[in-house]
């Protein structure tokens, strides 16, 4: 099982520095602004 890791922000640049910060650390992310649909897309994907 993989670690991915969801990040829920209603701020577009923060879910993005923070996504990319991430993912260049070798971590498996995820960001949405909304966080019904985020929580959804997280679900799909386990």
């Amino acid at each position: 099982m993989s670690t991915s890791i969801l990040i829920v922000d209603n701020e577009p640049n923060a879910n993005a520095a923070l996504l990319g910060t991430l993912e260049q650390s070798g971590f498996k992310a995820d960001s949405n602004e909304y966080p019904p649909i985020a929580l959804e897309n997280f679900e799909s994907h386990l």
